[in-house]
């Protein structure tokens, strides 16, 4: 466990090389770290504008619902992240249901952890529903939430672009149209 001095400091000093757009901060890892909602604010308004972050671990680090909101609102603004890891934390639905807004909007993501984190059936019915709109993520991790598995199965479904038309399957519970794998492979079948 990491004494709060030295947290602080950190976080003081990594906030500030987010904020300057430093292109030699390339990911963020404060895994562990007890980040209250006034440093997720900061983070969130130096992502906003960051065009080098490419993976941010956040996970196991006491996130509530209202940190999810700030964070969607970065999530939605940032083109240069890949790959956010927010498992372990308190997020819930209302939290995964920000989310799950801004990954309508965001279509650089490839990869979301959420495991762990409360979600119920309102917040994985969420996911689906922007995972299916997006078209560049094609991992999303939610285990260990409170969705059913029906909706946690829907979920890796259409990461795994197993839902992609929009025809009218009667087989799944929700209808998503869904790029992902599919229409990068589409793509390379059919070059222009």
């Amino acid at each position: 466990i990491m004494n709060t001095k030295y947290q602080n400091r950190y976080l003081r000093k990594l906030l500030a090389n987010i904020a300057r757009d430093n292109p030699k901060t390339k990911g963020v890892v404060l895994n562990g770290f007890t980040i209250g909602n006034e440093h997720i604010a900061q983070l969130t308004m130096s992502l906003v504008s960051n065009t080098h972050i490419e993976i941010l671990y956040l996970n196991d680090c006491g996130i509530t619902s209202k940190g999810a909101h700030l964070l969607a609102y970065a999530l939605g603004k940032n083109r240069s992240l890949d790959h956010v890891w927010l498992n372990n934390n308190k997020i819930g639905s209302s939290g995964a249901e920000a989310i799950a807004s801004s990954l309508t909007k965001n279509q650089t993501l490839l990869t979301v952890g959420l495991s762990n984190n409360s979600i119920g059936n309102h917040g994985g019915k969420a996911l689906a529903k922007a995972i299916g709109q997006n078209h560049s993520i094609t991992d999303v991790f939610v285990e260990g939430n409170r969705m059913s598995d029906r909706i946690e199965d829907e979920i890796n479904r259409i990461c795994d672009g197993e839902v992609n038309d929009c025809g009218g399957d009667d087989t799944h519970e929700y209808q998503f149209c869904h790029g992902g794998n599919n229409e990068k492979s589409k793509q390379e079948d059919n070059p222009a």
